[in-house]
């Protein structure tokens, strides 16, 4: 708790910064998916060894983190590529059934030697629909944490004005089955986005093993072989 009050103690100080509205364009996932040993998202023994990052983070000296997580002893959450799979449904650890938190959480990082030479805005999503663009915000500053969407203070009453700007479409709804979307930014002082990390996270009444993911991913790829094929063959002809 007091790491997240001194966050957001210093994100009040970007407050006259923040954009009017929510946002509107759809994010689709964007940047490196690795392990990155040294981020904890403030806690011991979450997972870091699938982190999506910013492609740029060396030649920019900032580096933004995101991931998903498992909540305590909840179903392991999977992942290709960072594109990571969930089990839907209310963890039973408080506050939650209480106050519901998912079985997930989602984990960020914003570090590096320049970090405090620009402003930082985390998108995040209530709606489990395919392709939609109801995303709530937050002003950030360099940290880390581990947030779960049912915490109250991404959703109203309880956010901050000013900083952070929940979705429209709500309450979240942790049983719900569809794809939720984050993603960090960095921005100058001309608002000019200098570097991204954008990951999916989808809920399945049965996540995916590794076996399957790899079954999928093969297919996938087959699938890809067999329309260039195609459209070769059309081109050729």
């Amino acid at each position: 708790m007091r790491n997240r009050t001194v966050l957001f103690a210093t994100i009040v100080m970007f407050a006259i910064f923040a954009p009017t509205g929510e946002a509107e364009a759809q994010f689709t996932p964007t940047g490196v998916c690795g392990p990155q040993p040294t981020m904890t998202f403030s806690g011991t023994g979450i997972p870091n060894s699938a982190v999506m990052t910013n492609s740029n983070a060396a030649d920019l000296g900032v580096t933004l983190g995101l991931t998903a997580t498992a909540r305590f002893s909840n179903p392991t959450v999977t992942n290709i590529a960072c594109s990571f799979f969930a089990s839907p449904g209310t963890d039973v650890n408080p506050p939650s059934p209480a106050d519901p938190y998912a079985r997930w959480n989602f984990g960020w990082f914003i570090g590096g030697v320049n970090a405090t030479m620009y402003r930082y805005t985390l998108y995040y999503d209530f709606n489990p629909a395919l392709n939609n663009a109801d995303y709530g915000f937050l002003l950030m500053a360099q940290g880390q944490d581990s947030w779960n969407l049912g915490m109250n203070f991404l959703s109203p009453p309880s956010v901050l004005p000013g900083v952070i700007f929940p979705p429209t479409y709500g309450p979240f709804d942790p049983n719900a089955v569809g794809k939720y979307t984050f993603a960090l930014q960095a921005l100058d002082d001309q608002d000019n986005i200098v570097a991204s990390s954008v990951i999916d996270v989808a809920t399945f009444s049965a996540v995916p093993e590794p076996a399957t993911m790899g079954l999928l991913a093969t297919g996938l790829i087959g699938l890809m072989g067999v329309t260039w094929w195609r459209k070769r063959k059309v081109e050729i002809s």
